[in-house]
């Protein structure tokens, strides 16, 4: 992946499958350049809430982070809304980091 060296976090049944904000940000370091999301999530079928994504956008343009949403699953959920790639809400109008 062009150099990089992926960092992974652990999504645990004790937080319903999510990362932990805090894991988040005590792994971005001056080298990280991207957030991958992938929301909902294959295998455990996690949804991330809008207010969720909105912490983990905000997290992004505070480190300068490209963000790489998958969202392949979205139209599968009927029951909780997804927020598609980059509308993260007033104050992510325009999101233009994410792919």
């Amino acid at each position: 992946m062009a150099g990089g060296i992926p960092v992974t976090i652990s999504i645990l049944e004790r937080n319903e499958f999510k990362p932990f904000i805090d894991d988040v940000t005590s792994l971005i370091t001056e080298k990280s350049r991207v957030m991958l999301l992938n929301s909902p999530n294959n295998p455990t079928g996690t949804v991330l809430s809008f207010d969720e994504l909105k912490v983990l956008a905000k997290i992004a343009v505070e480190r300068d982070l490209i963000v790489i949403s998958d969202v392949i699953y979205e139209a599968c959920v009927a029951t909780v809304p997804v927020s598609a790639s980059g509308s993260y809400g007033e104050g992510y109008p325009n999101f233009p980091r994410c792919l």
